[in-house]
């Protein structure tokens, strides 16, 4: 490949009035859909289980775990919910700043 070639290639086209554009900009959209996605799925998992679990300690109490045991499951899934929340928050901070644009420059 010839970048000279290739980028007297791309004067001449602007000269003549032809744009370029930065394909990952217009992307944007589409950077935040799968975060937001698998965030929304895995909470909904856990809220999911966490009523399961609510449910069958509801219909049969006498043949459940002790509720302590059932409060620390829920505990655990709602920690999990948590962090996932927090780790969207966190990722919708990264590709707001360009994180992806910067690999770039090196």
């Amino acid at each position: 490949m010839d970048s000279d070639t290739i980028l007297t290639q791309m004067s001449e086209l602007g000269r003549g009035g032809t744009t370029f554009q930065n394909k990952q900009v217009q992307d944007i959209r589409v950077r935040y859909i799968a975060p937001v996605v698998i965030a929304v799925i895995v909470v909904a998992v856990m809220a999911g289980l966490s009523g399961i679990l609510f449910w069958a300690y509801h219909i049969a109490p006498e043949e459940a775990p002790p509720l302590w045991f059932l409060w620390l499951i829920v505990g655990m899934f709602t920690a999990v919910g948590v962090g996932v929340i927090l780790a969207l928050m966190q990722r919708i901070r990264e590709i707001g700043k360009g994180e992806i644009d910067d690999a770039k420059r090196y």
